[in-house]
């Protein structure tokens, strides 16, 4: 039962709908290493006054501590086709 909802909730991704409590953001610069990602995000949080770091992979899954609550980062590059310069756009999907 856990695997079917798991695939559910990915394909809700998939398809644009967010889970409760996911915070999209968009970013104006890509980021191909996740180590670097990693830092500007929790430099991000912090610059809002939020409690925030980087907690590493588990299962897979790369981990963001934000205010107490465990994060999943899932990444989407996108770009128009006559663009040289993609976007990124960064889910975070509340653990269960």
């Amino acid at each position: 039962m856990k695997k079917e909802k798991e695939f559910w909730d990915g394909f809700k991704i998939g398809l644009g709908i967010p889970k409760k409590g996911t915070i999209n953001l968009t970013l104006d610069e890509a980021y191909y290493n996740m180590d670097e990602l990693s830092q500007k995000l929790v430099e991000y949080f912090t610059n809002k006054n939020h409690r925030c770091s980087y907690l590493g992979l588990s299962a897979g899954n790369h981990i963001l501590l934000l205010d107490g609550h465990k994060y999943n980062i899932k990444i989407s590059t996108y770009g128009a086709a006559f663009s040289y310069i993609p976007c990124q756009q960064i889910c975070l999907i509340p653990e269960d």
